[in-house]
């Protein structure tokens, strides 16, 4: 059904055309479109209009008008603004067939309506080629076929090149495939079209041919590039079944040279070579040469390390060597690539530091090594006492530090341990510390009283006169100058009492009751975090089960935290670090397993088992960060070095036993050996 839109548009101009007819004969003339204003009517083509053409033709439609927009019919009916828009060229179905077709433009009138009739003849399909035109191998069967059942395929074809002539039913009749090689050619042209009675004969199309080259081999070592003696050459070619030959001397190969299917990857002699390659098969042209200039060097060997990682005293001599020590050596000890800024090695290297030695072997005439590296952690030892299994250790906040062992205090001068003159109480020393002026504050067990003392005041007091449960307290100087004494208080047979008592730099004693355990402690530590927040650590065993607890103090509003973390089966001997976060460590050990643990307060999560022991661990825990912020660890004869990864293990000439930071970062840390009491400091 046509639409409004069309009919107005048919009817409107004869209106308009009427009534300016009628009018004009009594009055001024109305303003109209002239002819100018009408959309230009389409071409339809083939041109002329009409006539013979086969089913592949296509038929195109045009108008000279811009942006006209196109309208046609099949039918032989008038197109309306509802028909197909055209836009791309339409083939015909076979028999008398007219096309129509106007155009359309905003503010414009519409073209008149354009007709082609045409009579659509049935055409034989056109001959399609297996093989692309380019390039194949000689004896690659040339095969090519029309899709139009019972036709016949007539071809002509040259060999030198040229474009051959149209083909006719006088020529060559395709009737089997055939190859390049049979007919003795190199380079091969076709043009070919099928005919069958009754169709209209196809368009013509042709291939071009060439035999095909071998693709060149491949060289996994790059041209102008430096290779070791122990490094093979492999080679490989595209073209899947070529044989690949290839010289070492710069001679052009042939198939009498090397063949590479029976060496495979090959060695090369020292100095430069000229490795030259090509590869063949039947049927294509053998492939360009590859030619790859190397150089050749003997390989260096890796370079021995005299000492292994770990640690070492300072000065330790480190040996670099190689078996034929022919090769230059390079190294640097700051971790830094020695390929880039290494030393020369000609002598042992004396290690005054903790060092991270890279080091590889190479020089004139020969390839690099292999890296290898080495990490040592470098302690110096200062001096020793007799032993004391007790001994104690404390560092103030100016690097000086002090030692209690054998009943006397111990001041290290110019790496001399020189005994303090004190008057002090007749008792054992629980603990001790070392305040901003150099003055040591200790806590005394005195019979069964606990008694707070210190250097430049001597006796100050009772810290408690009841029987203390163990010989374990502690003793901290807060930012204020307050001593914060922290101990175990027995109750009865069945209970302790985790006591805190505060000295203030006023003179005053103020005491606070904090946690009752189930059992007799087997440990107890305190630890103060950067804004003077005490955290306690206590522990004690009942019925083969044990209760850690981890307690937290605000001085400023008088507040316990109870508790953080409980119930850790058969922890015992506690120790707490504050971390530089303010986050807090805790380490302990278990006597029914020979365990060591480390254990993340804030996260309320066990950080790792850093050791596992072959016997039972018994005494305290201790630890101490380095400078660089590395965890060091031990207990009694054990020692390690935990960096956030791993940990590393530590021995001395004395077992380790204590450890200290060093606040001045004069030194990054200082470690007690039980053995002789001998003092390290890692450097």
């Amino acid at each position: 059904m046509k639409s409004i839109k069309s009919i107005v548009n048919r009817i409107l101009p004869a209106i308009i055309l009427l009534t300016g007819l009628t009018m004009g004969c009594t009055g001024p003339s109305s303003p109209s479109k002239s002819v100018t204003d009408q959309v230009i009517a389409p071409t339809i083509l083939p041109d002329p209009a009409g006539g013979d053409i086969t089913v592949f033709t296509e038929v195109t439609i045009e108008t000279a008008t811009p942006d006209a927009t196109i309208y046609y019919t099949t039918d032989g009916t008038d197109p309306t603004d509802s028909d197909m828009v055209y836009t791309v060229p339409i083939t015909l179905p076979i028999g008398t067939v007219t096309v129509k077709a106007y155009a359309v433009l905003s503010g414009m009138t519409d073209s008149a309506i354009s007709s082609a009739t045409y009579t659509v003849n049935n055409q034989v399909a056109p001959v399609t080629f297996a093989d692309p035109s380019g390039a194949i191998a000689d004896n690659v069967d040339i095969v090519f076929s029309t899709s139009t059942a019972g036709a016949d395929i007539y071809y002509t074809f040259t060999i030198d090149g040229s474009v051959p002539a149209d083909p006719t039913e006088l020529d060559t009749l395709y009737s089997a495939p055939f190859t390049m090689a049979s007919l003795g050619t190199e380079i091969l042209n076709i043009k070919a079209y099928s005919v069958l009675s009754g169709y209209a004969d196809s368009i013509a199309t042709q291939a071009e041919h060439t035999k095909a080259y071998v693709a060149s081999p491949i060289s996994d070592r790059a041209d102008g590039s430096k290779i070791s003696d122990t490094m093979t050459v492999t080679l490989t070619s595209d073209t899947v079944g070529a044989s690949i030959y290839y010289t070492t001397d710069g001679t052009v190969p042939t198939a009498a040279s090397l063949s590479y299917g029976v060496t495979g990857p090959f060695l090369l002699p020292v100095g430069p070579v000229i490795v030259k390659s090509i590869a063949t098969m039947i049927g294509y042209f053998d492939s360009p040469i590859t030619t790859v200039n190397l150089t050749v060097e003997a390989q260096a060997e890796i370079p021995s390390i005299s000492e292994a990682s770990g640690f070492v005293v300072i000065d330790t001599a480190v040996t670099l060597s190689t078996i034929s020590g022919l090769e230059t050596i390079y190294y640097t000890l700051d971790g830094s690539d020695p390929v880039i800024a290494g030393l020369t090695y000609s002598a042992p290297i004396s290690l005054t530091s903790s060092s991270t030695l890279r080091t590889y072997a190479g020089g004139t005439g020969y390839y690099p090594s292999a890296e290898v590296t080495a990490d040592y952690h470098v302690y110096n030892s200062i001096a020793s006492l007799t032993a004391d299994t007790g001994a104690l250790m404390a560092v103030a906040s100016d690097g000086s530090i002090v030692l209690r062992a054998g009943g006397f205090y111990y001041d290290l001068i110019v790496d001399t341990f020189t005994a303090r003159t004190v008057t002090e109480p007749a008792g054992t020393v629980l603990d001790f510390t070392i305040d901003t002026a150099g003055h040591l504050h200790a806590l005394y067990l005195v019979g069964t009283d606990l008694i707070y003392w210190t250097s430049d005041g001597g006796t100050i007091g009772t810290v408690n006169t009841a029987p203390v449960s163990l010989t374990d307290a502690r003793v901290l100087i807060d930012s204020a100058g307050n001593a914060r004494i922290v101990f175990a208080q027995y109750l009865d047979v069945d209970y302790d009492d985790v006591v805190e008592v505060v000295y203030t730099s006023a003179g005053v004693f103020s005491r606070r009751s904090l946690y009752t355990l189930n059992d007799r402690a087997t440990g107890v530590d305190a630890a103060l975090d950067s804004t003077d927040l005490l955290y306690i650590a206590a522990a004690n065993i009942k019925n083969a089960s044990s209760e850690t607890i981890i307690v937290s103090y605000n001085a400023d509003i008088l507040e316990w935290n109870i508790p953080v973390l409980d119930w850790i089966n058969n922890a015992k001997n506690p120790a707490l670090i504050v971390k530089s976060d303010d986050n807090l460590l805790m380490s302990y050990v278990r006597p029914d397993k020979p365990w060591f643990f480390i254990y993340d307060v804030e996260a309320l999560t066990a950080l790792y088992t850093i050791k596992t022991f072959d016997t039972d661990i018994t005494g305290d825990t201790d630890m101490a960060f380095d400078a660089d912020g590395n965890l060091y660890i031990a207990s009694h004869g054990y020692g390690w070095l935990y960096d956030g990864n791993s940990e590393t293990a530590f021995s001395m000439a004395g077992a380790p036993y204590r450890l200290a930071s060093d606040p001045s970062d004069t030194e990054s840390i200082y470690i007690l050996g039980s053995a002789g009491l001998s003092l390290y400091s890692m450097q």
